[in-house]
């Protein structure tokens, strides 16, 4: 399984030991502008909701022997001591 955490969606696909895709999804979040020169999203929703609905959707029936996750760069967030997000995802602005 491959996860992409994108500025506006999580992608994830599954493929076969051949590299065929079996199936694949997308989960949308919204990208927040505060202020002119400021992007952000919700972190929890982004990447943590985002990513296990989409793993969860294209794990589903099949025998899973990996998964690998991408995210975008740069961007952060503050996290508590479990890992949590506790502010905004804070994004790059081209």
């Amino acid at each position: 399984i491959g996860i992409d955490i994108g500025t506006t969606s999580v992608k994830a696909v599954a493929a076969a030991d051949d590299g065929t895709v079996v199936t694949s999804s997308q989960v949308h979040h919204d990208l927040i502008a505060p202020d002119a020169d400021r992007f952000e999203h919700d972190a929890a929703a982004a990447w943590v909701d985002g990513v296990l609905a989409a793993y969860e959707t294209v794990a589903a029936g099949h025998e899973v022997r990996g998964a690998t996750v991408s995210a975008m760069v740069p961007s952060m967030c503050g996290v508590d001591d479990s890992g949590r997000p506790v502010t905004p995802g804070l994004l790059y602005g081209d």
